[in-house]
């Protein structure tokens, strides 16, 4: 069974060993970065220990921002265009310029959440599909006295090996529309030498959006080709 995600979310946390938190460095990786053809970011905003790479988008709940603190990037696409590959992409064309710019030699870790949107194609609530498809709830939760308003499932995997990092996948019905089921899957990565192996980043954010298509989707599948009852 085909479905379409709609990926709603992009988040790379990327740990590394501390370093100076002058805002002025990350100043100049924007102004290196704007040189550049297609810059990734417009904007550029001081915080307190570093500072904020951004675009302007339209008022609501889109972000597209990449946050430089003493001891960690964290790249955020929200409700954008910007799909896996490009995400990846991005991210590597930023760290060329701010690895050395900031002194970062490696990243301790990485951790990478997907967050997307299906349709299933059975059920016409996506709440019934987790609750009834998924979960096999039924009068149990009458006991509870109030009915959930989201049902959902947690699968934390350990890592065995650098091929198969530590992941968790949640399926949950999605609150600001019935029909829609939520799938995260959220990766963790361990050292990775910079400049050298920057390319891994985006080998890992394609290995996490794979684990969506060809695991997670599927695993759905199994329960939405059951009608309801």
């Amino acid at each position: 069974m085909e479905y379409q995600p709609r990926t709603i979310a992009l988040i790379a946390e990327l740990q590394h060993a501390p370093v100076d938190g002058d805002p002025r460095s990350v100043q100049r990786v924007h102004a290196r970065l704007f040189e550049e053809p297609t810059p990734p970011y417009m904007g550029f905003q001081v915080i307190p220990g570093g500072g904020v790479l951004s675009n302007p988008l339209p008022a609501g709940q889109a972000l597209s921002q990449a946050l430089f603190l003493p001891d960690r990037i964290q790249f955020r696409e929200e409700r954008t265009a910007l799909d896996p590959e490009s995400f990846g992409a991005r991210m590597r064309q930023v760290l060329e310029v701010a690895a050395p710019e900031r002194g970062i030699q490696a990243l301790l870790q990485a951790q990478l959440t997907l967050r997307s949107l299906v349709n299933p194609r059975r059920w016409q609530d996506a709440r019934e599909l987790v609750r009834r498809g998924v979960m096999g709830l039924g009068d149990e939760l009458e006991v509870l006295g109030r009915t959930p308003g989201i049902f959902g499932l947690r699968l934390s995997f350990p890592g065995e090996n650098p091929e198969t990092p530590p992941m968790d996948l949640r399926v949950e019905s999605y609150r600001a529309d019935p029909r829609s089921l939520f799938i995260e899957v959220r990766s963790v990565h361990g050292l990775i030498t910079l400049p050298g192996n920057i390319r891994a980043l985006e080998e890992h954010v394609q290995a996490t959006y794979q684990f969506l298509i060809r695991r997670a989707l599927p695993f759905v599948a199994h329960f939405d080709a059951r009608a309801p009852h």
